[in-house]
């Protein structure tokens, strides 16, 4: 069989036919496929450097405030949020790449606005 006996093949009605149902299922398929790869890429080499620093969750301990004789603040420990800029030093990755990566980590629902910066998702 040669070039010339498949090209005659696909430029008949049966080769065009069989390329239809060949294509079909590829052109149906492969953009979301192509989407999943990509996402997984995404979160792979880029977003998980970012979970795994919001994992590590900051806490300090806060003693009891009082101002004119009223008790302000009791005793007790509080989490402290993460800033893109504090993320960005910490992995050595530039503050804008780590704003995306926050905001592809809250459209998954994996972390959260917390006091003006984010931390994980309770």
């Amino acid at each position: 069989m040669h070039w010339s006996d498949i090209w005659g093949f696909l430029r008949s009605w049966k080769g065009i036919v069989s390329s239809a149902v060949a294509v079909a299922p590829a052109i149906y398929y492969g953009p979301k496929k192509m989407l999943e790869v990509w996402d997984w890429y995404v979160d792979r080499f880029r977003d998980r450097a970012v979970l795994l620093t919001v994992k590590d969750r900051i806490f300090v301990h806060v003693g009891r405030g009082y101002s004119g004789g009223l008790l302000i603040r009791e005793e007790g420990i509080k989490e402290m949020p993460y800033y893109p800029g504090d993320i960005a030093k910490q992995i050595n990755r530039s503050e804008r790449s780590v704003e995306k990566s926050l905001e592809r980590l809250y459209s998954h629902d994996k972390i959260e606005r917390f006091l003006g910066g984010w931390r994980l998702k309770t």
